[in-house]
């Protein structure tokens, strides 16, 4: 009996071949509120956690009216993924990444033009991220007084990258893209999704609010296919999970 159950313990940890999860390692966002306190930098922690040497920072940073110009800090300098996208409503969304080169606690959010806010910011880290980055591509979307809220899409050079989106939107009860893990609570008005695509195809998320609403989007593919492969990139933030076969023996 004990045998038994020995086999079955191990059919369920061993990870499943041609299986894959995605494994964010932090996430965080801060809502749209008064960030920047009438300047033009934001001194923002990562809601309190670390950011691991060596892991991926995807991040969205929305401004009202001005726009985000630059992310850096110690051990971390991001890149700017697509163009800003901006509303009617005055909201500038902008995606961003970075690889960390030390633990990382925090950065500095640098906007220009006019010092208004609200704004808003949100991220996820990953871990096995190719550290060349330079191949990432990025879309986005200014949506005005409706209720059907498309990020545009993004077509990855390869299978099983990761495509982040984030978005900043007025209050309404949103119905999400199911395909996307959220970070930032349902309804958020601001919120980031993420997914692991299984082949090289457009992606994009589409979500709905249940009156018209304003909102931008910004949508980004990694280069670099998860679990290895893709001309040696190692990306996917993936965990590999191996289907166990279950044998028992009388």
């Amino acid at each position: 009996m004990m045998r038994k159950l020995l086999i079955l313990l191990v059919a369920l940890i061993l990870p499943a071949q041609g299986w894959a999860q995605m494994a964010a390692v932090s996430s965080h966002a801060t809502g749209r509120t008064n960030l920047f306190a009438g300047t033009n930098t934001y001194s923002y922690t990562f809601g309190g956690n670390t950011i691991a040497s060596g892991n991926l920072v995807v991040l969205f940073a929305e401004t009202e009216i001005r726009s985000v110009t630059g992310i850096s800090g110690t051990g971390l300098t991001m890149t700017q993924i697509g163009s800003a996208q901006t509303n009617a409503a005055n909201f500038v969304g902008t995606l961003w990444y970075g690889i960390t080169t030390g633990s990382v606690t925090g950065v500095t959010v640098t906007a220009s033009g006019a010092t208004s806010d609200p704004a808003c910011v949100a991220y996820v880290e990953l871990s096995g991220e190719a550290s060349d980055q330079s191949g990432a591509t990025g879309n986005g979307s200014a949506n005005n007084n409706v209720t059907a809220h498309n990020s545009g899409s993004v077509t990855p050079a390869t299978a099983n990258n990761t495509v982040v989106m984030g978005t900043a939107r007025t209050s309404a009860t949103w119905t999400e893209d199911g395909a996307f893990t959220l970070v930032g609570g349902a309804n958020a008005q601001c919120a980031l999704a993420y997914l692991t695509q299984t082949s090289a195809t457009a992606q994009e998320f589409n979500g709905t609010s249940d009156i018209n609403r304003y909102s931008v989007m910004n949508i980004g593919a990694l280069s670099g296919a998860a679990g290895g492969g893709g001309g040696g990139a190692t990306g996917g933030s993936l965990l590999n999970m191996f289907k166990g076969r279950l044998q028992v023996n009388p």
